[in-house]
Order: structure tokens, then sequence, then C-alpha cells
């Protein structure tokens, strides 16, 4: 795997170099990306643990129950231990060019790795045209309902990987959305618009996913290094949820905090609390902590029947971008 990881980004690095080659037709090659690395722990050790012979349930089973393997403990055992993570390095590969009527067009490709075991994976592709009629895409595209969400903590209402899309120019704040994917991909159509004046801004978006409705709406302030939001998301089938965030920055700190909860009857009592802290070390290096306190949807319970409490989790992460 560190073999196909390292023949991945000296591809990508030696592709970086065309702008001298192309430079003569006005082609502009960037390459661009961060590595982000880790550590992260939570306090899930004592409400999940399994001991050997406990009784877990097995559908296959004749009583619904069998008895807990040394494989069922290895698997749970003190799951909030701490590990290093690396889950979030990326390559981005960005290619633009001027092409005929005074239009642009652009192409991007992603590599997401990870730290260790898992393959390179192509994220984020997409190519595009874009001038005073604003962007045509294709590929991996905005997807207009998110234009309604201001942040996720627990559900994302947004994401099209397999669709094309139409976003108009910015006239005084106001920007329209659209995209659309075939049955045969994702079969889903979205429309979301936004507006935004003097750090005011609200949103608004609208999805048919599969038949399945989703609508989302947003409000967001900012001014002198504060921010804040709220946003409401409605899956369909009484599945919605609210969050609300602020932050504040000042010189090269950040702070956040950030509240999302679900509100109808589908996963009825989840949410979660976060707190983030940033720190600018300069040259593309930050330096991040992260603490969610999150509560599980009314009456679940872990593997042996037992109600779950809250849990917390909390991150150290040290990201260089490039």
């Amino acid at each position: 795997m560190k073999h196909t990881k390292t023949a991945v980004a000296l591809a990508l690095a030696g592709v970086a170099a065309a702008p001298l080659a192309q430079a003569a037709d006005g082609v502009s090659v960037t390459l661009s990306g961060q590595v982000a690395i880790g550590i992260i722990g939570s306090d899930a050790a004592d409400e999940v643990a399994i001991n050997l012979g406990d009784p877990i349930p097995d559908a296959t089973s004749a009583t619904g129950f069998r008895d807990a393997t040394d494989e069922d403990v290895r698997d749970s055992d003190s799951p909030g231990d701490l590990a290093l993570f690396g889950d979030d390095a990326t390559l981005n590969l960005k290619a633009v060019a001027p092409i005929k009527g005074g239009l642009e067009s652009f192409a991007v490709y992603r590599t997401d790795l990870s730290l260790v075991g898992d393959a390179a994976t192509g994220d984020n592709i997409h190519v595009g045209i874009k001038g005073g009629f604003g962007e045509f895409r294709i590929g991996e595209v905005p997807d207009a309902v998110g234009y309604g969400q201001h942040s996720d903590f627990i559900a994302d209402i947004d994401g099209e990987n397999t669709g094309l899309s139409y976003t108009s120019p910015d006239i005084s704040g106001f920007v329209f959305g659209a995209n659309w994917s075939p049955a045969g991909s994702s079969d889903r159509t979205s429309f979301g618009a936004k507006f935004s004046i003097a750090g005011f801004g609200i949103g608004v978006g609208v999805s048919d996913d599969a038949g399945t409705s989703e609508f989302a709406a947003k409000a967001t302030y900012s001014i002198a290094g504060v921010s804040l939001g709220v946003s409401f998301k409605d899956f369909d089938n009484d599945n919605t949820a609210v969050i609300a965030t602020a932050g504040y920055g000042i010189s090269d700190w950040s702070f956040g905090l950030g509240w999302e909860g679900r509100t109808g009857d589908v996963n009825e009592g989840e949410s979660q609390l976060r707190f983030d802290i940033g720190y600018n070390l300069g040259n593309g290096m930050n330096l991040s902590t992260r603490v969610n306190l999150n509560t599980p949807v009314d009456g679940a319970t872990d593997v042996l029947g037992n109600e779950l409490d809250d849990i917390t989790n909390f991150r150290l992460l040290l990201t260089k971008a490039f």
C-alpha cells in the first residue's frame, strides 16, 4: 500500500510541473494538499466492554443469543483508548485554461490517503466551464440543498458525487444553484439559493433524493471575528435536525462552539455538543483540538442490552497544508 501511495504522489508531483511546458497555451496546473495526523480517544471503554462468555444477541441462534468469544472481547475492549489516526491526507490537482468564447475550463482531481492500511482513492473529481453566465460542472458537484446548511456534526444533508450542476454568478450577494443526477447514478435533484449582505446570510435548499424530499434553511451572521449560525434540516419521514454554532477568531487563535440535535421521531434525543480550539503556527501548519459530548438516541442500548450513556470523545490534530 505504501508503494501505491508513493507512486500516486510522484505522479501528481510530476504533473505539477506541467505549467513550465504548457505556459504558451495558457494552461495553469496547481498541486496542493494537506497532511493531517492526530490522536483520538474517548471515555467509551466502560460502556460497551464485553467479557468472555457474555450473552450477545444473535439472530441465527435458536435462543437469540450466543456466548461472547475471544474475538468479541478483543473488538470491544477499551474502545476509548488513545489511538493515532491520519485519514485526512489529500493531494489536489487542478488545471485551468481559457477556451473559445472567452470562457474558462477547469478540471479537479483529489486523492485521499490514510495513515496506514488503505489504498489511495479518488475524490472530488469534476470538470467544468465558467464565464459571465456562471459555472457548469459535471462529476462531484455542489449539492444545492446544502445552501441551507451552514455546518454538520451528526447529519449532513447534502452531497452529490455523480451529477451535473449549475451555479449562477454572484449578483449583489445573491447566488442560485441547481444539480441533477440520473436515476442510474444517485437519482437526485436539488435547487438552492443564498443571499449575503453586511455580514448577514440566509440560504434555503430543497432536494428530491430518489423520491425522498429534503429541505434545509440557514441564517448566519459574522462581524469582527465573531460568527453565528443556525440551520434546520428535514430529511423527510419525520427525520429532522437543528444545528447552532458560534465562533470567534483573534490573531492566530480560533474558537468554536456548536450543538446539533435530532428533533424528529427518527433518532429522537440524539445530539452532539462540540468545542473547538485552533492555533495557526504559520506557513500552513495548524494545531487544533476538539471535544465532542455525544448523547445517544433515546433508549439506545449496547450489544448486551444495557442502555447507553453519554460519551465524550476528543482529538488533537496537527495539520500541514501546502
